[in-house]
Parts: structure tokens; C-alpha cells; sequence
């Protein structure tokens, strides 16, 4: 008698959330041309994370890794993202917490940053991105990056 695996639905939705979002993150390692070889995030590649499925008002720093991906639900707004990063920047002020809506495209140079197709808030401890910042800032690498853009990332 042929055996037959039952799958939960939910399941699979989250696996391929997940594998996109781990693609997307592989995809911002990658060295890019219009970028002066530079990758979109050069320390993404080093970079432990996890990613959680989360309610927008049930987020908080995690333990254990450098940045968390919280995937949220598609209805919410981009000023819904904007106003839950700031006020977790404000409840956690060792933290950044950037948004990532799937409807608010984001390029440097002309390369794509954001994942385009899910709703994301990231969370990274303040201290070690400003490091990076700080390091990055040695180099040609904001060079590439027009003024809104900077000053909506670095500077906050």
C-alpha cells in the first residue's frame, strides 16, 4: 500500500519564506560591479542569524545571533514597519531595528537592497553594526550610496 506523507501547509509557506529570505541574504554577499566590488552588505556573509515568523507587537532582541529576521504578516503598512522600528529603537537602545516593507523598493547605485516580497524587521546589537559602519566608512564603500539613502540607514 503506497504510504502517504501529510505536510502541513503553514509548513511549506514557511520553508519557502525562509529559503527566500536565505537567498536574498546570499544575494547581498555577492560582490556587485555597480558597487565598486563591493557586496550589498559586506559582513552578511559572516553574520549569524535567524528568522522568526513574528506578530509586529510580539518583537524583541534575540539572543545568540547577530541578526534577527523577523517576518511579519503582508497587511501591514510601511509606516506600520516605520513606527514599530522606532519605537523598538527607542525600548531597546542597545539595538537597531530596521524595516524592510515588501512594497518599499530600496537601491544603492541602482542595486536592488531590499527582498521585495516580504514585510521583514531586522534586528542587530547597536555597538557591533556601528563597527561595521565605522570600518566600512575607511573604505570607497558609501561612496556608492546617494545621500537619502545613507541617511536613512547610517545615520537613523
Amino acid at each position: 500500500m503506497l504510504q502517504v506523507a501529510v505536510i502541513p501547509l503553514a509548513s511549506v509557506i514557511v520553508d519557502k519564506v525562509n529559503k527566500d529570505i536565505q537567498d536574498w541574504i546570499l544575494s547581498l554577499t555577492k560582490p556587485k560591479r555597480e558597487l565598486g566590488r563591493f557586496a550589498t552588505c559586506p559582513y552578511a556573509q559572516f553574520a549569524k542569524y535567524k528568522i522568526e515568523h513574528r506578530s509586529i507587537s510580539d518583537l524583541e532582541p534575540l539572543e545568540g545571533v547577530e541578526v534577527a529576521v523577523f517576518v511579519l504578516d503582508d497587511s501591514h503598512t510601511l509606516e506600520e514597519l516605520l513606527e514599530a522600528c522606532r519605537a523598538l529603537n527607542e525600548a531597546y537602545p542597545d539595538y537597531v531595528f530596521l524595516d524592510d516593507h515588501k512594497d518599499d523598493h530600496t537601491y544603492i547605485n541602482g542595486v536592488q537592497t531590499n527582498n521585495g516580497k516580504y514585510n521583514l524587521i531586522l534586528c542587530q546589537n547597536k555597538e557591533k553594526l556601528t563597527k561595521a559602519r565605522e570600518s566600512l566608512k575607511t573604505t570607497r564603500y558609501y561612496s556608492y550610496w546617494d545621500e537619502s539613502m545613507y541617511n536613512k540607514i547610517v545615520q537613523g
